[in-house]
């Protein structure tokens, strides 16, 4: 049945500019999934609910979720509302606001469409559906006088979007430095500081929730470049396709180099990383070594963490919760309650298309070699152009940095070493920019 608050957000969300005090009333959700996150969210507002609705004046139910079985058993779900896998059923359904928390682009496109076309707001977390259809989305909102948020999309538990939203209005970014993917900087955390395999922190992050049962997505940076796409987009106001981004995953790093990269003074980390510059981006996601001193070089386990370096305000560096439901969960309870005070997300600035260039940057090259093999690579090395700057050697390993190259020279590089029998192995990480 219509509520004057439901009537209240949907006449408030066509003023994205004025954010008005929380009206008393109950806020009803329709909840498209109940898995990790969706579980998460059923489970903060049983906790803090009466909390929000004391200080807040807004009492939230989730009156009706959609689900693939709703017969699998689950920890928390919704104590009254119906749980449905029936599309029909939840469509016909009377929301103020609709959660998305079921992944992947269909059916989730269709259906938060269908809703914004309603003119009903919509809050999600998924990165994919975003990343490949966020500007048509967020103009099929505006179009209906609805909003589409989304601050749990790029950081999880960090309110990366909102800080972007509301400050930073007279500075610009100029570049991103960022971990966006818990389950990466768990796992090559307990490489690095357990010298475990893989294999065996991988199982860890599982048994601690902090990783998906396929974490495919998580282990070969996909999805940090679906969540740096978007925020690249929110910075711009020009969509970069996540496929566009240089991307490399953890899979292949070891615990021995790791123990090389701290050696010289860095850590090895899953960087997501932009810079901006007029009508161009130069961005790159990969297990990249981080000099000891920056900002993010000493966040492990599950955090995320995101360095904005600005042209007025100077670097900004906000940390948080990376994986897990919960905190999740808790950007989408504000993204919510964002919704419940006529809160919309603030349309960014359009710029110049945008144009990805390549990225270059110092490289750490570390190699496995035959016993008095390191002059000739050497000399290899510099007839291919590349320049090392600091050299190391070491029983059967040679580590060098190199002067910025491109990832195509080093990729010549790396063809030129390949059929060489002196050279076992050959391993380059870019170097990330120090403070």
């Amino acid at each position: 049945m219509p509520t004057e608050t439901g009537d209240l957000v949907r006449r408030k969300a066509a003023r994205p500019a004025r954010i008005a005090e929380p009206p008393p009333g109950h806020v009803r959700i329709g909840l498209l999934g109940l898995g990790t996150v969706g579980q998460g969210l059923c489970r903060l507002l049983a906790e803090k609910g009466p909390g929000i609705e004391a200080l807040k004046g807004v009492r939230f139910e989730v009156t009706s979720a959609l689900v693939r079985d709703r017969l699998r058993g689950r920890a928390f779900a919704p104590p009254r509302g119906p749980v449905t896998d029936d599309a029909a059923e939840f469509l016909r359904g009377d929301y103020d606001c609709v959660v998305e928390a079921i992944g992947g682009t269909e059916p989730a496109h269709a259906l938060v469409s269908r809703f914004l076309r309603k003119g009903v707001p919509v809050v999600t977390a998924n990165k994919a559906l975003l990343a490949e259809h966020g500007p048509a989305l967020r103009a099929l909102a505006a179009g209906n006088g609805t909003c589409l948020r989304a601050e749990a999309a790029v950081a999880a538990g960090i309110p990366l979007l909102s800080v972007l939203e509301h400050s930073l209005q007279a500075a610009s970014v100029r570049r991103v430095t960022a971990i966006l993917n818990g389950t990466s900087n768990f796992v090559l955390t307990r490489i690095a500081r357990e010298g475990e395999r893989l294999g065996e922190a991988v199982a860890l992050a599982h048994r601690l929730g902090f990783a998906e049962a396929d974490p495919t997505l998580d282990l070969s940076g996909i999805d940090a470049a679906q969540k740096l796409a978007i925020l690249v987009e929110r910075l711009t106001g020009t969509a970069l396709p996540a496929d566009a981004i240089e991307t490399d995953g953890i899979a292949d790093v070891t615990p021995r180099e790791c123990a090389l990269a701290a050696a010289l003074g860095y850590a090895l980390k899953p960087v997501a990383h932009a810079e901006l510059g007029e009508g161009e981006v130069r961005a790159f996601v990969a297990p990249a070594a981080v000099p000891s001193g920056h900002a993010i070089a000493g966040v492990g386990e599950e955090l995320n963490v995101v360095r904005l370096d600005t042209d007025t305000a100077g670097p900004l560096t906000l940390v948080g919760k990376g994986a897990g439901g919960l905190p999740t969960a808790s950007s989408i309870l504000d993204d919510v309650l964002a919704v419940a005070r006529g809160a919309a997300e603030a349309p960014s600035s359009p710029r110049a298309p945008l144009h990805p260039a390549p990225c270059r940057t110092p490289w750490l090259l570390m190699l496995t070699l035959a016993a008095d093999a390191a002059d000739s690579v050497l000399d290899l090395l510099r007839s291919a152009g590349v320049r090392p700057r600091e050299i190391r050697e070491a029983p059967q390993a040679l580590v060098a940095v190199t002067a910025p190259e491109t990832r195509e020279r080093i990729e010549s590089v790396r063809t030129l070493l390949s059929p060489l029998r002196a050279v076992a192995d050959a391993r380059f990480f870019r170097i990330v920019k120090g403070d």
